[in-house]
């Protein structure tokens, strides 16, 4: 019995791991028509342990027919054997615990643990495996939020920041992406700063606000800001207002006819570089409409580097939401790392 079900269970998730794999290496390839590195490791992953299931259902089929063939005097002999081994005293060897392992340089040098009390801050939860604080940090005013990952208390070097307005329900897809992107190795582990969607936000006092709070970069080129839903055209607005406060920025599933006509340039007068995502998922029609008319009214601006992706599909929409929130983040390491290379 147990070597049919081997075999059932071998061929399933044999088709299942496939048609993942086939579905992966789709998805890396349409990034391509957006200037972005594929990466085939999941697809190669994926492909592998699909050969691994059906070896194992190979096994349990050869395992099931050879058994059935089996006497069944052998089989009742086997069985007795079996039990009389279960009753022999079994001695097992007792084995010393080593020693724990002595600290490294870089975890002697690590920040302060992730819970440690910090004045104005509490934790209100511990959403996709980090932990969410809030309250408010001396020298910006009103109420934050910023999201710690697992990662944060064992880096010795301060972290990259990623400004996101998104409403309270679509936070955990937001997350959701951010840790799929990092496992794949395109996204950094980044800490999360929640101002809201009430608009636009001031990038020199918040940098300042959590650098001085939290182990993060404060300069410009490693933060990025990101909106979704609702918050995209904030995120959007943003970056044009203020493009010389973050490295780039990222809207998903937005609205952008309020910030039409589009006026940029940032405060301080001079002409910095506007760069900027704009992800739709590939039904929605609407989404990209207004995507293109936002599109099509940058192209007047002297410097400017707006891409629209609109390929990623999936079965509902929060898939597609995960999916796009892990595109954005793609691209703002992307653009992070470009910045800080050019400085």
């Amino acid at each position: 019995m147990i070597f049919a079900v081997l075999l059932v269970a071998g061929v399933s998730t044999a088709m299942w791991l496939g048609c993942a794999a086939q579905r992966c290496w789709r998805e890396q390839r349409s990034v391509l028509a957006y200037e972005l590195t594929p990466r085939y490791v999941g697809a190669a992953v994926r492909g592998a342990a699909a050969l691994v299931a059906l070896v194992c259902a190979t096994v349990g089929g050869v395992q099931f027919v050879a058994a059935r063939s089996v006497p069944a005097s052998l089989a009742v002999a086997a069985d007795r054997a079996v039990a009389s081994d279960a009753r022999a005293p079994v001695r097992t060897a007792v084995r010393t615990p080593p020693p724990p392992p002595a600290p490294t340089p870089a975890a002697a040098q690590a920040p302060a643990s992730a819970t440690a009390p910090l004045a104005g801050m509490v934790t209100v939860g511990h959403p996709a495996g980090g932990e969410l604080r809030q309250g408010v940090l001396p020298g910006y005013p009103g109420q934050l939020r910023v999201w710690l990952p697992q990662q944060y208390p064992h880096h010795s070097h301060p972290l990259q920041a990623l400004v996101v307005q998104v409403d309270d329900g679509q936070l955990p897809d937001v997350l959701a992406g951010l840790i799929a992107g990092v496992a794949e190795g395109r996204a950094n582990p980044f800490v999360v700063v929640l101002p809201g969607c009430a608009g636009p936000v001031d990038g020199d006092r918040l940098r300042a606000a959590v650098a001085r709070s939290f182990h993060v970069e404060a300069g410009a080129r490693s933060w990025g800001v990101l909106g979704v839903g609702p918050g995209a055209a904030c995120a959007v607005g943003t970056e044009l207002a203020q493009p010389e406060s973050y490295a780039a920025g990222a809207g998903v599933s937005g609205a952008y006819d309020p910030l039409l006509p589009v006026r940029s340039g940032g405060r301080s007068g001079a002409q910095s570089t506007v760069r900027l995502l704009l992800a739709v998922a590939q039904r929605d029609s609407a989404g990209q409409a207004t995507a293109a008319r936002l599109r099509r009214a940058l192209a007047g601006l002297p410097q400017k580097q707006v891409r629209l992706s609109n390929s990623v599909r999936d079965v509902d929409d929060q898939q597609e939401r995960v999916r796009l929130c892990r595109l954005a983040v793609d691209y703002l390491t992307e653009q992070m790392a470009l910045s800080s290379r050019s400085a």
